[in-house]
C-alpha cells in the first residue's frame, strides 16, 4: 500500500542470461504527476523500502540491476500510486498499568502510532478469559460504558483478565490494536481506616464546622453523613441532606 509507514517490496522480475545471476536495487522518488521525473532515494538500496514523510505526494519506483559473469542489465519497475499520509499504523502496542484488583484503577497508554496527523484516540475495555483473548481482543466481552483511558475493575471482572482496545483515527481512516492482557483480576479488600475522622470548628449555632475525613486504605471513594446525637454522643440520627464535608450548625 502506497502510504506513509508502509513497507514496499520489490520483485526482481524475469530475466534471460547465464546463471548465476545477482540483483541490486535502487529505489526512486518520482513527481506525483510525472512518473518519469525521478530521483534516487539516498541509501534505499534494499529489496524493501519503508515509506516516510518525504514520500507523501510522490510516486515510487525501483530500478533493478541484474548481473552475471557476462555483464549487467537494468529495468525500472512500474510506479506506485501517489503516496498518501495513510491510516494509523501501530508500532508499539497500548499498555495497561496499575494493580489488577477490584476497586483499583487501571490506566491505558495509547501505544506508538505512525500515520497522518492529527490523530485522535478512543478506548474500549474488554473482559477476557484466562487466555487473554485473540491478538486484537475481539473475542473478549465488551464492558459497557468503559470507554475512557482509565477503568476501575468491578466485582464482575474478578477472575477475568482485562484488555483495552485502542482505536487511532486520522483523516484517512481508523485502525484498532489491543493492549496486553492484565493478570487475573483479584477480589478487592474492604477499606480500612488508619486515622479516625475528626471535626474542626466552633460548636456554636450558626457556625460552619468542617470534616477531616481521616485516612483510609483500599478506598476508591468516600461519602459522608452528618449525625445529630444526644449530649453523651449516642442515640444518633442522620441529618437530612447533610452529606458534604462542611455543615452549618
Amino acid at each position: 500500500v502506497a502510504a506513509k509507514g508502509q513497507t514496499l517490496t520489490a520483485s526482481s522480475g524475469s530475466w534471460t542470461g547465464s546463471t548465476p545471476m545477482t540483483f541490486a536495487y535502487q529505489w526512486r522518488r518520482c513527481d506525483g504527476d510525472d512518473a518519469d521525473d525521478c530521483d534516487n532515494v539516498s541509501g534505499a538500496v534494499g529489496q524493501a523500502y519503508a515509506l516516510d514523510s518525504d514520500d507523501v505526494g510522490k510516486r515510487i519506483r525501483v530500478n533493478v540491476t541484474a548481473s552475471n559473469a557476462d555483464g549487467s542489465g537494468q529495468a525500472l519497475s512500474n510506479a506506485t500510486a501517489k503516496v498518501t499520509e495513510g491510516t494509523p499504523i501501530n508500532q508499539v502496542e497500548p499498555r495497561i498499568s496499575g494493580t489488577p484488583t477490584e476497586g483499583q484503577q487501571l490506566t491505558a497508554t495509547n501505544g506508538t502510532w505512525v500515520g497522518g496527523q492529527p490523530m485522535t484516540f478512543s478506548y474500549q475495555w474488554v473482559r477476557c478469559g484466562a487466555n487473554g483473548g485473540d491478538s486484537l481482543g475481539s473475542s473478549c466481552a465488551v464492558i459497557s460504558g468503559a470507554t475512557k483511558s482509565t477503568y476501575t475493575p468491578a466485582a464482575a471482572d474478578v477472575g477475568s483478565r482485562l484488555r483495552v482496545r485502542v482505536t487511532a483515527k486520522n483523516s484517512a481512516g481508523g485502525t484498532t490494536d489491543a493492549s496486553n492482557p492484565t493478570a487475573v483480576i483479584a477480589p478487592g479488600k474492604a477499606p480500612a481506616n488508619t486515622r479516625r475522622p475528626a471535626i474542626t470548628g466552633s460548636m456554636v449555632e450558626g457556625m460552619v464546622i468542617t470534616l477531616d475525613r481521616g485516612a483510609w486504605t483500599g478506598a476508591s471513594s468516600l461519602s459522608h453523613q452528618w449525625l445529630r446525637c444526644n449530649n453523651a454522643g449516642g442515640d444518633c440520627v442522620s441529618i437530612p441532606g447533610a452529606t458534604g464535608t462542611q455543615y452549618r450548625l
